[in-house]
């Protein structure tokens, strides 16, 4: 209880800082469309005002209710308050069996790939596991939110006048908008042969096929991917899954949700872009910020993008895409992952509230359809957040905007270029970006210059296997005996040397309970740890800037542990989740 308690506390000083964003926002959209609608008629002037007036108590009230001195259970204070954190924190916890728990309602074992017109929702009648299992973790990116949950029965007290939200109306609006979540058992595998014979470790991993979600309703489509590497003796075979392509199934991915807020609010007769606006103001308060946002801009601040960025900052998932997209356009992999990891941090859903631009690689809302046409992903709607589309999209772009890319010098000093300079300009919508000279670059234009440029030079370093010579993984992430394991197991002899798989930020360093002896380096988008080391054998300290391929201290088999190996393991800073390191990094 007091996890779901101090959880939701959390929950709740990220949504005070939402409220308090969204509440500027919407003073400033609220003058503009006021403005605009004291022209029409009388009659359409009365709905923009109920409707606007709705959108307006939303905000107070999400802002209202997350301030220091009010609570959660209506407008005045309550000491019920506590309770009903946790009780939010119960309605949305993806852990079967910890209260509700809605997220892990609905999660079904298909045996394979629906495709666009076999559809698996809302059928239910497979296994249902009561698990978020995805080896991406993409169902975990799309579970329900306490602070959705919040917004929306906030909304619905205003507008009904009521002096509190019910524990029924709480459960009610978790319960209908839960998501259902549809997977396929696949199976991956790595083999070491060397002069001594070979090993196989194989094991299951599970792949999101479809979510139907308030986020959207997506099919997933994979396939096997086989890499192969020798380095001596030694030949290292790796069989995974990769993402294929994303397909989204309604042509409006917030659909569901519009009409479900429509129907609970009551809002029949109103005109659909206000229904969109109310969707908005719903889901943006529900989101807030998140701690990767704030740890990027302070290591951005502190320390330069090019110090902390390496291509362990770029998901292997997306390899494949940008490797086409170079191919096809011309411009290098790490200089596309550098501009797209400063657009969206590699988010496909992302969009900008301000200009509608979306995806990893931001596509404005004017020209996106002729592009993916362009691109041949016809219809261009059902491949909107596609990452594939996206990135070829963006990379389709960036080389217009930087005119031939082949006459630029990739291999040289890029920032001295200058029309590698203004193509990214361009790329940005800057209106100056042909007067730009290198002398005249200012304020925030050459920090986001310095940080697109910095993201390139430090993602031209790979990322680097943490026990180099050591490929057998006696434990990979995901599943196993009941539980979840979240990292992968280095199988290695007690003082082997272990290395940071990233450029980074040493963040801690000492002992930790069951992982014994431990170290964690942060960078742009993920925390590495690095578990059960020899006792004081670190070769780097607290504050510590490392690179790939640096020596951080010696394995070993401290801790909880029943043999010389390396517990390593990533977290996702934006999700606040660890994901499967082979995501990451591969072994060779």
């Amino acid at each position: 209880m007091r996890q779901a308690e101090d959880r939701a506390k959390e929950y709740a000083d990220r949504m005070l800082t939402a409220g308090k964003a969204v509440g500027k926002r919407f003073g400033s959209f609220l003058l503009k469309k006021l403005a605009v609608l004291l022209l029409p008629y009388l009659p359409v002037i009365l709905v923009g005002v109920i409707v606007f007036a709705f959108l307006a108590m939303l905000v107070g009230g999400i802002y209202s209710t997350m301030c220091p001195n009010s609570y959660m259970t209506g407008i005045t204070q309550s000491p019920r308050d506590r309770a009903v954190q946790a009780k939010y924190a119960s309605l949305t916890s993806t852990v079967w069996g910890e209260g509700e728990a809605w997220n892990a309602a609905d999660t079904y074992l298909v045996p394979d790939e629906p495709y666009m017109k076999t559809r698996l929702y809302p059928r239910t009648g497979f296994e249902n596991m009561h698990a978020l299992k995805d080896k991406g973790r993409k169902d975990y990116d799309l579970r329900l939110k306490w602070g959705t949950v919040h917004a929306v029965c906030l909304y619905w007290q205003y507008i009904f006048n009521k002096q509190e939200i019910p524990d029924e109306m709480r459960e009610k609006a978790a319960k209908d908008l839960h998501p259902h979540f549809y997977y396929i058992k696949r199976e991956e595998s790595i083999t070491v042969s060397g002069p001594d014979g070979s090993s196989t470790s194989t094991w299951d991993v599970y792949l999101l096929v479809e979510a139907h979600t308030i986020y959207g309703y997506f099919q997933y489509h994979y396939e096997p991917v086989t890499e192969t590497h020798t380095s001596g003796d030694t030949t290292t075979t790796i069989t995974t899954w990769q993402l294929r392509g994303t397909v989204q199934l309604w042509p409006d991915r917030y659909q569901w949700i519009k009409d479900y807020l429509k129907d609970l609010y009551k809002l029949d007769g109103v005109e659909e872009d206000q229904i969109e606006q109310a969707r908005y103001w719903v889901m943006e308060a529900g989101e807030g910020f998140t701690q990767q946002k704030e740890w990027l801009a302070w290591l951005l601040s502190s320390y330069g993008a090019g110090t902390i960025a390496s291509g362990a900052m770029i998901p292997p998932d997306y390899m494949p895409f940008l490797k086409e997209a170079e191919e096809k356009f011309g411009v290098p992999v790490w200089f596309l992952a550098a501009l797209f990891q400063s657009e969206s941090s590699w988010d496909p859903l992302a969009v900008n509230p301000d200009t509608g631009c979306f995806g990893i690689s931001q596509q404005h809302p004017s020209y996106w359809k002729e592009r993916w046409v362009k691109l041949g992903f016809v219809p261009p709607e059902i491949y909107q957040w596609d990452p594939r589309a996206q990135i070829l999209a963006g990379a389709m772009v960036i080389a217009g905007c930087l005119g031939d890319p082949s006459q630029i010098c990739w291999d040289g000093d890029i920032s001295k270029d200058i029309r590698v300079i203004r193509g990214i300009a361009h790329y940005k919508g800057w209106s100056n970006w042909p007067k730009l000279t290198l002398d005249s670059l200012r304020g925030e234009q050459k920090r986001q210059i310095d940080i697109v440029l910095g993201f390139a030079s430090g993602m031209r370093n790979d990322a680097t296997w943490p026990v180099p010579g050591h490929m057998a993984i006696t434990s990979p992430f995901g599943w196993r005996h009941g539980e979840f394991h979240h990292g992968i197991d280095i199988a290695l002899e007690t003082g082997t040397p272990v290395v940071s798989a990233s450029s980074g930020v040493v963040t801690s360093v000492g002992w930790d309970g069951a992982y014994g002896y431990r170290i964690t380096v942060r960078d742009g988008n993920h925390l590495y740890l690095y578990a059960h080391l020899v006792d004081g054998s670190a070769r780097v300290s607290v504050g510590d800037v490392v690179r790939p391929g640096q020596t951080l201290a010696l394995g070993d088999s401290t801790g909880r542990s029943t043999g010389p190996h390396l517990h390593f393991g990533v977290k996702d800073l934006a999700l606040e989740r660890w994901i499967d390191p082979l995501s990451v990094v591969r072994p060779f």
